[in-house]
């Protein structure tokens, strides 16, 4: 891991979350948690990994890794396979260090 990047942080931003949403992404991740249900009106409780989806609608000030490069690690290499389709290009190969 790139160290320099430990502890950045970006800029507050709100994002408004249908309850719909909350419920379809549970029902994506197999989860029968009734807290994750909810109605009209209702504030249902968010699944924490559901806060991943914010990363699509956050501003460029919000994102912490706002201009850090996006390479693999020295010791990863990406390779594409004969057999790979368009759903999985590549896969990488990590070697430890």
């Amino acid at each position: 891991m790139d160290d320099s990047i430990v502890g950045r942080t970006g800029a507050p931003f709100t994002m408004a979350v249908e309850v719909g949403k909350i419920r379809e992404f549970a029902r994506a991740t197999k989860s029968d948690n009734p807290e994750y249900q909810g109605g009209p009106g209702d504030r249902p409780v968010t699944p924490g990994t559901f806060l991943v989806t914010s990363s699509f609608w956050q501003t460029p000030e919000a994102n912490p890794l706002a201009g850090v490069p996006e390479t693999w690690p020295a010791s990863c290499t990406a390779s594409r396979s004969s057999s790979s389709t368009a759903s999985r290009p590549e896969q990488a190969t990590c070697s430890s260090v």
